[in-house]
């Protein structure tokens, strides 16, 4: 039971994604925790789609914070509250997440594809934006501004 979070502009962020790096990145950090500070370098809860996933790293990094282990049975405890996962069989979730993983030395490459996935869907919002502005009569200066950025993000 995954859930897709909705980009900045408000649709869907269907296109770009990267549910088993997702799935991975959090299945090779139970598996080798010590990967975590090579990880957290690359990716932020927010790149992240499926909000399931992401509430589950959003936990990881604070059991982290806390010098808590990390831990399926303590990622229960504190996921078991949160709205992301109300209806979720956390075990399940868990099995699926860690059966997943190949290699969980791969943790880094599996964080550089959700960070991929992530530019992709901020070129295409850039671009739809300014597909908005220019179809909803804003200045050619805004859509400049635009275009610009969407330049200097590649």
């Amino acid at each position: 039971m995954s859930t897709v979070a909705t980009s900045t502009n408000g649709r869907e962020n269907t296109l770009h994604r990267a549910p088993e790096s997702e799935k991975n990145v959090l299945g090779s950090i139970l598996f080798l925790p010590e990967i975590l500070p090579e990880v957290k370098a690359v990716v932020r809860p927010a790149d992240f789609v499926d909000v399931t996933h992401r509430a589950a790293y959003r936990e990881i990094l604070a059991l982290d914070r806390a010098g808590l282990p990390i831990s399926v049975p303590m990622l229960c405890d504190r996921l078991r509250a949160t709205t992301e996962f109300k209806g979720v069989d956390l075990r399940e979730y868990w099995y699926d997440v860690t059966n997943s993983v190949a290699t969980a030395s791969h943790a880094a490459m599996y964080a550089e594809q959700i960070l991929e996935m992530r530019r992709k869907r901020q070129r295409v919002e850039a671009l739809e934006d300014a597909l908005h502005d220019a179809r909803n009569g804003h200045t050619s200066e805004r859509i400049d501004r635009r275009k610009q950025h969407l330049v200097d993000s590649f």
